[in-house]
């Protein structure tokens, strides 16, 4: 047993540490994709991961601004989010969705 949990304990070192690294530059709305930032935060960094979870840094990331535009959208549309670049990775995605008032 302690050779079992030795090896995982090793196994798990070996697992690198995980950081966000995508950036949701526009939205995604009925199939229609709007303008870079025109509803969605920009920000200025574009790979720092934040490491305080009770910082407002989590959700916007660091260096982020308010979106120049809140759209409006009816219920039962379609939304989405484009991206700069492909995702690679093999695991899942996790987006949050706040109500904006």
């Amino acid at each position: 047993m302690k050779g079992f949990v030795a090896a995982a304990a090793f196994l798990v070192a070996l697992i690198p540490d995980v950081s966000a690294h995508y950036r949701f530059t526009s939205l995604i709305l009925n199939g229609a994709a709007t303008g870079e930032y025109q509803y969605v935060r920009p920000y200025t960094s574009y790979n720092s991961p934040v490491t305080d979870v009770s910082s407002t840094a989590f959700r916007c990331n660091t260096g982020s601004s308010p979106a120049p535009q809140t759209a409006t959208v009816a219920a039962g549309s379609t939304i989405g989010f484009k991206l700069d670049q492909a995702i690679y990775h093999a695991v899942g995605l996790v987006l949050f969705l706040l109500l904006a008032s």
